[in-house]
């Protein structure tokens, strides 16, 4: 049988639980107690042979050690590794799957870049190739409502509203202005610079000849001319568009 200090230590942990489990089964009669007083002096007892146990197997580790460290040599070292045999140059190493999509997403970004470019310039080029005639009608609220009707073909009309009048050519309602003593309107003619200068004055002299030759409705081109016939106005778009094509 084992007497070491481990097992006795086990032993009365044992016996300690049992008489703690008696204990409780007896706690309404006097026995109750005097188990509870077995169990703790077993504990107690349990414990010191534990701590005995404990200094016994520290010790036993320590010499262990120190008889490690006197086989392996005084100065405690191990043998020194075998140095790698060098590497001979090798091939560049190859791009990583994450770098090679890096890569691949800086070149779609850059197409992506190219195409937008490309699509953008033809809508410049288009603004740069068309001239913004602005013509302002003067004249009472109702004659006014019936020019707009006419050039415009609808009556439900707001600000923004834009008809085309002919090809690359297009009158665009204005917001009102509230700075004359007669009420006005105001639009704005988009033509194309290579578009006859006739194709927008038939078109808007038809519609406000009527208007005009009564004298109650003013026209006033690019807000410094007013006119009242369809030679002053064609000569003025070809006047606007002639100055534009020069800037451009």
């Amino acid at each position: 049988m084992n007497n070491g200090p481990h097992w006795r230590a086990a032993e009365l942990h044992d016996l300690a639980a049992h008489a703690h489990r008696t204990a409780a089964t007896h706690q309404e009669d006097n026995s109750g107690l005097e188990h509870s007083k077995q169990a703790m002096e077993h504990s107690a007892t349990a414990y010191r042979h534990s701590q005995e146990a404990h200094q016994e197997s520290e010790s036993s580790v320590n010499e262990t050690g120190k008889n490690v460290r006197a086989v392996s040599g005084p100065s405690g070292r191990t043998s020194a590794r075998p140095k790698a045999p060098a590497r001979r140059p090798g091939k560049p190493a190859t791009k990583t799957p994450d770098m090679a999509s890096k890569k691949s997403s800086k070149k779609r970004q850059s197409k992506l870049k190219k195409v937008v470019s490309k699509k953008a310039a033809p809508k410049k080029a288009e603004r740069v190739k068309q001239a913004r005639i602005e013509m302002e009608f003067i004249g009472p609220t109702e004659e006014l409502g019936k020019l707009l009707f006419d050039l415009f073909q609808t009556h439900e009309l707001k600000t923004g509203d834009a008809k085309e009048i002919a090809q690359d050519a297009k009158i665009e309602l204005l917001p009102t202005r509230i700075e004359k003593d007669a009420p006005s309107v105001v639009i704005l003619l988009t033509i194309g610079l290579g578009v006859p200068e006739s194709l927008a004055s038939n078109y808007l002299w038809h519609k406000c000849e009527k208007f005009t030759k009564s004298r109650e409705v003013k026209v006033l081109v690019n807000r410094a001319e007013y006119v009242y016939n369809e030679h002053e106005l064609k000569e003025i778009i070809k006047t606007t568009i002639a100055k534009e094509a020069e800037e451009k």
